[in-house]
């Protein structure tokens, strides 16, 4: 008889449920989409071998050292995810979670005893939304609903995507409200530190916050005004070949709130101390938003180097010589899983340089997921210690590993040019990763 597992170590359920009301989406009504579907990162696609839920186990406890009360749950094995108490039966999770400082849930209670708010996500702040009519000039990213072509349009796919929102099984869910954040904001400034990723990230914010923005600019880096201009390398690259500087954005709420962008493929320090000493002064009220990863392939057939080797050191010399060092608050964004195929996930560009192979026809589900990155920090962080106290993760890997169907490439890009973009997620995934910051960052 399998033992149940304690409420500190309760995996951390995401129940896939259908939008009903949200967003302008209409209520269907029918029994199917009232269906309730349990969901784990490690339980998104079905087949996980033996030797990917142990290597799963090696970063279960991920959120011990993200700074979370009660987070321990967020990301456990996949044996524990069937011995979770269902939604009703959790009037003994409301009272240790109250006691623990959550706050008691004012939302209806959905057919169980009301749950504590979390303070790991939110809900869906949107339905449906075309980027292109909806958001401002300085938040714009590819479009999925338009595609990359006239052919590459699926409104089908589009709606059932989008209809997905992410309920966790312990806690309730607050609602998103810009001008919840834009108080949360007020005197203080979010920089966007890292890759096209975070740019995403960024692009969405912008977006979301669009009613209490006062003005904004997002252009590439050679467009910004900066005086970043020089040549930086790649930890174990030649002197020849230098870190894409991509995107710079500055964005000023109607309440003196900030948000500056920052984007580029990967860590240097002299880059970084470059970027920040053109911002000003970090204070406490300062909050890093930063990300490294898609430019440190562990796998990737045309790298003869070792970029993982150089994503390890480059992780532990940010977090102790940078991060651990500065009076601002350090969220650090999980990786986002890649579905390329296999059951990580990750791009080997193998299929891509074979000749007369067509360009991948569609994003594959990924079982497990590409961990290393992730296990890797949790290493730092728990080697620095006390010292990186300031330094959180942000959890949007488990929540995003099921989405494979919501990339850029499922809607066109990249398929002219044989790679297909499993990478960069469409708007209504990025969304999500903001509620995360909104929950962490102002509850």
């Amino acid at each position: 008889m399998r033992r149940r597992a304690p409420l500190s170590c309760v995996a951390l359920l995401l129940l896939l449920v259908p939008l009903i009301g949200f967003g302008g989406l209409r209520q269907q009504g029918t029994a199917q989409r009232r269906t309730r579907i349990l969901m784990g990162g490690a339980m998104a696609a079905g087949g996980m071998s033996q030797a990917g839920a142990a290597g799963h186990k090696q970063y279960s406890q991920v959120a011990d050292y993200a700074g979370y009360d009660g987070g321990a749950t967020f990301d456990q094995p996949e044996t524990l995810h069937s011995a979770a108490r269902i939604v009703s039966e959790g009037a003994v999770s409301i009272e240790k979670a109250l006691k623990a400082g959550h706050k008691k849930s004012k939302l209806p209670p959905g057919g169980g005893p009301p749950k504590p708010l979390c303070r790991n996500y939110g809900q869906l702040p949107k339905g449906i939304y075309n980027q292109a009519s909806e958001c401002p000039a300085w938040g714009q990213d590819f479009n999925c609903i338009e595609g990359e072509r006239p052919e590459d349009r699926n409104p089908e796919l589009i709606e059932q995507e989008y209809r997905k929102i992410f309920r966790p099984h312990e806690c309730d869910l607050p609602k998103w409200d810009p001008y919840g954040f834009e108080k949360c904001l007020k005197g203080r400034r979010i920089i966007f530190i890292g890759d096209s990723l975070t740019w995403q990230m960024y692009n969405s914010l912008a977006c979301l916050l669009a009613p209490v923005t006062a003005n904004g600019t997002a252009v590439t880096w050679d467009k910004a005004n900066t005086t970043v201009t020089g040549d930086y390398k790649g930890r174990e690259w030649p002197e020849s070949r230098h870190i894409l500087k991509q995107y710079w954005a500055d964005v000023k709420l109607k309440n003196g709130g900030e948000i500056l962008v920052r984007c580029f493929g990967r860590y240097n320090a002299s880059l970084w101390d470059d970027v920040f000493a053109e911002m000003g002064p970090l204070t406490d009220r300062d909050v890093i938003i930063a990300n490294f990863g898609a430019w440190y392939p562990r796998f990737n057939f045309n790298e003869p180097r070792a970029p993982f080797e150089a994503f390890k050191a480059d992780v532990k010399d940010l977090f102790v010589d940078k991060l651990s060092k500065y009076p601002a608050q350090t969220f650090w964004r999980s990786n986002s899983p890649t579905h390329f195929g296999g059951a990580t996930g990750t791009f080997t560009a193998v299929e891509e340089g074979l000749p007369g192979v067509p360009a991948r026809p569609k994003c594959e589900p990924a079982a497990v997921g590409e961990f290393w990155f992730r296990e890797h920090v949790v290493s730092v962080l728990k080697e620095c210690g006390a010292a990186c106290a300031k330094i959180r993760l942000m959890p949007i890997f488990d929540m995003t590993l099921a989405r494979y169907e919501s990339h850029h490439g499922t809607f066109g890009r990249g398929k002219d040019t044989g790679f297909t973009d499993c990478r960069h997620y469409c708007v209504n995934v990025v969304d999500w990763w903001n509620i995360v910051l909104y929950s962490i960052m102002c509850f």
